[in-house]
């Protein structure tokens, strides 16, 4: 049954909820179905994906779940899709009620302001982000986040509830809604439908939504509009003979870096600039303490806020490098499947875009140059598709900075990525 995006999962415990079972799957990618059956234990959970469904089995028959001291059973179904009308998937399979699919969001410890766009980027990576309300009710900032979906709600839900939206503060706590829906009036930068962008644009602080009956709606103020922009630098280690295209493929695995400079009289440290805030965290939380080039890697929040181009006529201006629009961005897309399939560095890495003319001696040739290749494998459903195991994380670092975008045919350059998937 190999090569089925229809997943089917057993021995589940009887305190288990449909959130859990969609917490095994968030790690490989967006899940655009589940089939809950309550009395009979079981599950099919539907991926978006067939290459993420074969690397959640492969991952999972190595080492199954377990759930209150039982074991859960995850493999192949005999479904090649599920019906796409959901409440009719639970309601046949006696799950419990459905969840909404619009969440309330609440920001602990926010020191810096959360904006409406900033939370429409961090919610995209789990599903289709369709509405989002932001208002303020006892002294508390909240807002309500409208999913594709209830499966796409679950899913944001259990992976992004604890998580910071920047270094240290400003903390998601996640709850669903009552509400089916939204409703909104108008698009501005408190309230936006996303479904219809032609809603007039009135005054956010003199129009809250009709459902919202609360003093403190209509008294909500403009800091989201003084946010010190979506770019936040950070310094790195002492590095020798590293360039700032190095740092940027490095750094683009978890957003798009808009510029790089490194110190001229400091050549140890280098400031990063992303398009947006939450970008920096991700590049924070997954880079920092790592190995490269035989030093630690030191990754901090800086002081700055934007980089500058170096003048006319100064010293070394090949240290600073402007990035923006590179084709090599891998986040230029807001939907873009990028989002789902961020790992932290990894001893195996992920291929695709091979062509048929690419042996799998060929690869591991190329991947030798800055490590001992372990062990290689094509996709069984994709021979555009790869993964690759080096000998530790450091050398999988160096081979990604160096082979992505690798030059392997005239119409195809190698794609490399850091993945969950263990060969």
């Amino acid at each position: 049954m190999e090569g089925l995006k229809v997943l089917h999962i057993r021995g589940l415990s009887e305190d288990m909820e449909a959130t859990n079972i969609v917490q095994y799957a968030i790690p490989f990618g967006k899940i655009t179905n589940l089939m809950f059956a309550k009395k009979t234990r079981q599950a099919l959970l539907e991926m978006e994906e067939l290459n993420a469904a074969i690397e959640m089995v492969n991952h999972y028959c190595k080492k199954p779940p377990m759930h209150n001291g039982k074991t859960i059973y995850i493999q192949y179904s005999k479904y090649d899709e599920l019906d796409r009308d959901l409440s009719k998937q639970i309601g046949v399979c006696n799950s419990p009620i459905k969840p909404s699919p619009v969440l309330r969001v609440f920001i602990e410890n926010k020191i810096y302001p959360v904006t409406l766009n900033a939370l429409k980027q961090i919610f995209s990576a789990h599903g289709d982000v369709l509405k989002i309300v932001t208002f303020t009710k006892n002294s508390i900032w909240q807002a309500l986040v409208e999913m594709e979906n209830s499966v796409s709600a679950m899913t944001a839900k259990n992976h992004l509830t604890g998580k910071n939206v920047y270094d240290g503060c400003c903390t998601l706590k996640i709850e669903f809604s009552h509400l089916d829906s939204l409703k909104i009036r108008y698009n501005n930068d408190k309230t936006f439908d996303f479904t219809n962008p032609d809603l007039p644009q009135a005054s956010s602080r003199n129009s809250p939504p009709r459902w919202m009956n609360q003093p403190e709606a209509a008294q909500q103020n403009n800091a989201a509009l003084n946010e010190p922009g979506h770019s936040w630098p950070f310094t790195l280690p002492p590095f020798d003979k590293i360039t700032p295209e190095d740092i940027f493929i490095l750094f683009g695995v978890y957003g798009n870096v808009v510029k790089v400079k490194i110190l001229y009289n400091n050549k140890d440290s280098a400031l990063v600039e992303f398009e947006e805030d939450y970008q920096a965290r991700d590049a924070i939380q997954n880079l920092k303490g790592i190995s490269w080039n035989g030093k630690t890697l030191n990754v901090v929040s800086s002081k700055y806020c934007s980089i500058k181009m170096p003048n006319k006529g100064c010293e070394e201006p090949w240290l600073t490098k402007d990035f923006t629009g590179s084709k090599l961005h891998r986040f230029r897309q807001l939907n873009s499947k990028n989002h789902r399939h961020i790992f932290p560095p990894s001893s195996t890495l992920h291929l695709s875009n091979i062509p048929e003319s690419a042996s799998e001696e060929t690869l591991i040739e190329l991947f030798r140059e800055y490590g001992k290749v372990l062990s290689f494998k094509f996709s069984n459903a994709d021979t555009k598709i790869a993964w690759i195991k080096l000998d530790s994380v450091e050398s999988a670092v160096q081979a990604l900075i160096k082979l992505h975008d690798y030059k392997l045919s005239d119409n195809n350059n190698l794609r490399v990525s850091f993945t969950g998937h263990n060969l």
